[in-house]
């Protein structure tokens, strides 16, 4: 079974402060679907979500965002054993947002798809998709490393999504938002082991 860990800060950004922590989830016992709508196949067990057997997909989304936001910050965790895989940070999400193995709902997604690990050394592609009426458009793609327990920061403000690896700013993007929806992450195709 695929391990991906997600630590989840979600984070108020509003125009004149600093950030503002609305809640953060480590999913230490279980999703708590008081803030949270599950798509597909995931669980959570020991702190990571975990989709079961091969080729597992699924998602979680935000349930609400104080004063109805659409500006935050999500942090995840990745732990990545093996190769392959795709892990997906959704923002402007609609609930039933899912990137495979079917796409569903509308959402802006990052996604680190297919991570080759070989060794100590672990590199896969860094996207930037949009689905909006059924149609997904690439607004951005890159080879980007990797490594087990790095971490992967979106901030959406403004229309401006900035993407950090490992705290490292990797690509600032303007898209005028045409969505609105809820901050989530999820998986596809994770292999097991």
């Amino acid at each position: 079974m695929r391990k991906a860990i997600w630590t989840l800060g979600l984070v108020a950004l509003p125009s004149w402060a600093l950030y503002t922590y609305v809640f953060t989830d480590s999913f230490s016992t279980s999703i708590n679907t008081t803030n949270w709508t599950i798509n597909g196949s995931i669980t959570t067990s020991s702190g990571l979500l975990r989709t079961p057997g091969t080729s597992g997909s699924g998602s979680i989304i935000g349930k609400t965002m104080p004063g109805g936001d659409n500006e935050y910050e999500v942090r995840t965790r990745l732990t990545l054993p093996v190769s392959g895989g795709t892990f997906i940070t959704y923002f402007r999400a609609s609930s039933n947002a899912q990137s495979g193995p079917s796409a569903q709902g509308s959402y802006y997604a990052v996604e680190l798809q297919s991570p080759v690990v070989s060794g100590s050394s672990c590199g896969g592609t860094l996207a930037i998709y949009k689905r909006v009426s059924n149609v997904i458009t690439t607004l951005y793609s890159t080879y980007a490393p990797c490594r087990n327990g790095m971490e992967i920061r979106v901030v959406n403000r403004w229309g401006w999504l900035s993407v950090f690896l490992d705290g490292q700013h990797w690509v600032k993007l303007w898209e005028t938002p045409t969505i609105t929806g809820f901050p989530g992450v999820g998986v596809r195709d994770v292999p097991s082991g």
